[in-house]
């Protein structure tokens, strides 16, 4: 057996899980950011060895992106399949169910939430997390756009923009309300699904993108 496959093992010899792996590195990428983290910091919190880690993932980068990838994915079947099941729900559910679902995603699993949107801007982890807003963002417009054509059909130019700022409130909000005022996850959903929904409805005239017919969504 090679030194690699030894140190892919526990020390009672059963194989360490990847996702075991993982979640160890994800606490503490999420907790300190990839540069405050060290492989030593990792080890101690899963009890794997270092051997263990370099044989699974190849190094430090390649372990903090594959962290990226497996929350970002996370994230986006939890959001994806909270949107499917709300499709037949009206718009202001819809976006109510969407805020709660992005808001308890978050207290359920706040480090991989700021490995996602905490201060690390740099690197791997901003073309990640771009990659993942801008999937959401689409998922969100489609329903947007749908909601659109039903009842204003030419104002749907204005979709992506106002899915964009749906998710910002939703980006920023929780961060706000789940990793600083740690307030709960379903009352800062509601207040943010409210503030989105009100502004939706008290747009001013002609603020949404349109050729003809009202702007208003009720």
């Amino acid at each position: 057996m090679s030194s690699a496959e030894e140190g892919a093992r526990t020390r009672n010899g059963m194989r360490w899980r990847t996702d075991d792996l993982l979640d160890a590195a994800v606490l503490v990428f999420g907790e300190s950011g990839y540069h405050g983290a060290t492989m030593n910091a990792i080890t101690q919190r899963s009890t794997a060895t270092k051997a263990t880690y370099y044989s699974r993932f190849g190094s430090k980068d390649d372990l903090y992106t594959a962290c990226l990838h497996r929350e970002a994915e996370r994230m986006r079947v939890h959001l994806v399949t909270a949107y499917e099941s709300a499709d037949v729900l009206s718009v202001s559910e819809q976006l109510e169910g969407d805020m709660l679902a992005f808001f308890h995603h978050a207290a359920t699993n706040p480090a991989g939430f700021m490995l996602l949107f905490g201060p690390e801007a740099a690197g791997p982890a901003a073309r990640i997390r771009q990659t993942l807003l801008d999937t959401i963002r689409d998922e969100v417009a489609r329903r947007v756009r749908r909601t659109l054509d039903a009842r204003h059909p030419h104002a749907s130019a204005s979709a992506d923009m106002i899915a964009a700022m749906i998710i910002g409130v939703a980006v920023h909000g929780t961060y706000q309300a789940v990793v600083v005022e740690r307030t709960s996850p379903e009352r800062a959903g509601a207040m943010a699904s409210s503030f989105v929904i009100a502004a939706l409805r008290n747009m001013e005239p002609g603020a949404i993108v349109y050729t003809t017919g009202s702007t208003a969504i009720e």
